[in-house]
């Protein structure tokens, strides 16, 4: 790719990353943004009206910036896209509406097993702070979300679907093109491993001839016609093409969901990593931060933080793991334009739901009759102290919120710090 010229549109952590690089290799980007932000000395930026107008060689669009709203000459691509693009190493893209983060570290947990991997994408460290300079032996393991995916054009030699359902309509002209979106990673890649059991990604096989495809499924037993190899479970073993991995109840991550998680990182990391190392990573590995994460106790109740649950899917599987009678949960937070009404049966029998945010009507009418003792209000700390004061010893309160955090945070980890930051005042105020 060769070019004189560059812009970054949008300052967020990507392209930061990104002006970075740029810099190094003797390019010097514009930046350009809605509103007015502190740049580097010597970098020069455009705010405001027409920063959208780009006559650069090279853009690198913010995830968060729809492509089509860009306009001009030039070549409009990712942080992402651009670094994977760069790269001699092995290159494996993780996507899917549920269990990427958790995916995409047990592959990375694995391959590292064998040598040289990096981890990076949503779940961390931009993929341009190590795809330009990897080994070629080496591993890139990048989750990517759709707002990447929607035009990544960088070819990868792996992706895992973990699942599809409604997410992002707010940014998304359509489910369809967010699911078009997810399906473009297929397209791009050498090799897929798929979700036979989620009908929307099972269909993306067809894109592809079995040879490449590996499906995995809790389902069936029986490999289907449209790939090659299938994971799944027999007779109490999670099994590749047959070949036993491990006991499920070794897994140390609980849930179906993670049982799903753990066959999508078996699918991806069969052929790289020898079995015991697989069967080592999932016997030990406890889960990624902020997702069913144990912060301690107050008052013999327990406090869970799975503040990166920001869909009404991911919150469902997460109380399917708790005792529900036992359970306060704390919902709500900035509306993606989803529907909630899948949280009406996956909480039916929780001993209280508290919620707040942006979208706590919406939530409301999905939840109001599953439980009766529902608290609404606008503040998240006295979400937190609501919920408390309605468990008692043996109880577990649980931030799932089952939407995205930027009405009130800047991202999930954020609020997961602050019902950490509330949890450690509560139990000061116990001693």
């Amino acid at each position: 790719m060769n070019f004189n010229t560059a812009s970054l549109i949008g300052y967020g952590v990507s392209n930061k990353a990104a002006l970075s690089y740029f810099t190094k290799n003797g390019i010097h980007p514009t930046v350009r943004c809605e509103k007015p932000c502190d740049l580097p000395l010597g970098t020069s930026g455009i705010f405001g009206d027409g920063y959208l107008l780009t006559n650069e060689d090279i853009i690198i669009r913010s995830p968060s910036v729809r492509p089509d709203k860009i306009s001009g000459r030039g070549y409009i691509t990712t942080e992402a896209s651009f670094a994977m693009s760069l790269t001699k190493s092995k290159k494996i893209g993780v996507t899917g509406s549920d269990g990427k983060s958790t995916t995409s570290t047990l592959i990375y947990l694995m391959l590292e097993k064998t040598g040289k991997a990096y981890l990076c994408g949503n779940i961390g460290k931009p993929v341009i702070d190590f795809a330009p300079c990897a080994e070629e032996n080496s591993f890139i393991v990048a989750e990517l979300s759709s707002f990447q995916l929607m035009d990544f054009t960088a070819s990868l030699d792996t992706c895992v679907v973990t699942n599809i359902t409604e997410n992002h309509l707010d940014w998304h002209t359509s489910m369809g093109e967010y699911i078009d979106a997810k399906k473009n990673i297929v397209l791009i890649s050498s090799r897929a491993v798929l979700n036979y059991d989620d009908f929307t990604v099972r269909e993306f096989a067809s894109c592809k001839p079995p040879e490449d495809i590996t499906c995995f499924s809790l389902k069936e037993t029986k490999k289907p016609e449209e790939c090659a190899h299938f994971v799944t479970v027999e007779g109490g073993y999670l099994c590749y093409d047959g070949i036993k991995i491990i006991k499920t109840d070794e897994i140390r991550l609980r849930g179906k969901f993670n049982l799903m998680n753990a066959m999508a990182s078996v699918g991806a990391a069969f052929e790289y990593v020898p079995t015991d190392d697989i069967r080592e990573v999932l016997s030990s590995f406890e889960g990624v931060k902020s997702r069913m994460q144990f912060v301690g106790k107050v008052g013999g109740v327990s406090f869970f933080d799975s503040s990166i649950d920001s869909t009404p899917s991911r919150t469902a599987a997460t109380a399917s793991t708790f005792d529900k009678s036992k359970t306060v949960i704390i919902l709500g937070g900035y509306d993606k334009n989803l529907t909630y009404d899948i949280l009406g049966k996956a909480l039916c029998g929780i001993k209280a739901i508290v919620i707040c945010g942006e979208n706590r009507e919406k939530i409301y009418e999905s939840v109001f009759d599953v439980c009766d003792n529902i608290t609404v209000t606008e503040n998240f700390d006295e979400a937190v102290t609501q919920a408390f004061s309605k468990a008692k010893c043996g109880d577990s309160v649980l931030l799932s919120p089952a939407s995205a955090s930027f009405d009130m945070f800047e991202n999930y980890r954020e609020r997961s710090l602050r019902f950490c930051k509330i949890f450690s005042g509560l139990r000061k105020n116990e001693n």
